[in-house]
């Protein structure tokens, strides 16, 4: 008790502390509700899913780790007034890019070709514009699939990405050029 008694903990901290709980509960339920429904879900050879909390959960974690350095930064430079403004365009650049900052959320591939959704948008890609299917193979690579336009559908690290690109090389095989 002594130590607590002549330290008392800055309100700053208590703040930040406080908040930090209740982002660290609500992710977790959140963990916990996203685990239930994947538990009993079998995985299927031709269909991907990204995990539902990416990049969401990273983005919270760089949140709190980001904002007690910009708090100390800005009282060093006597800018204060200007930490709300910083957050104001963190969340507006989020929020106008979220489709791009998401990424791909679902891939799947059958005889009609690759079809692909992100937040916002999805579509079809024939597999005849599938030019190359990259990263599969490595261990700790991400797959990739080339498409003919000069872009790429990127997926993750998941076993599961690894087996649909595998998939989608097979199945675009047959319709590139011959070297």
């Amino acid at each position: 008790m002594y130590l607590a008694s002549t330290h008392p903990i800055p309100p700053e901290l208590v703040g930040f502390t406080v908040v930090a709980a209740v982002v660290a509960v609500a992710a977790s339920v959140v963990a916990l509700v996203a685990a239930l429904k994947r538990r009993d879900r079998r995985p299927h050879p031709a269909v991907w899913t990204r995990e539902p909390l990416e990049p969401w959960g990273s983005m919270v974690l760089l949140g709190l780790v980001a904002s007690p350095v910009l708090v100390l930064v800005a009282r060093s430079l006597h800018a204060t007034a200007v930490v709300p403004l910083v957050y104001a365009a963190g969340a507006a650049w989020v929020v106008t890019r979220y489709d791009d900052v998401g990424g791909l959320r679902w891939l799947s591939v059958d005889g009609d070709g690759v079809h692909w959704r992100t937040l916002r948008r999805g579509g079809t890609i024939p597999l005849h514009e599938v030019i190359h299917v990259d990263g599969y193979k490595e261990p700790g690579r991400v797959p990739r699939v080339w498409l003919a336009d000069g872009t790429h559908l990127t997926l993750d690290r998941q076993p599961q990405a690894r087996l649909v690109a595998a998939g989608i090389d097979q199945l675009s095989m047959s319709f590139r050029p011959a070297l």
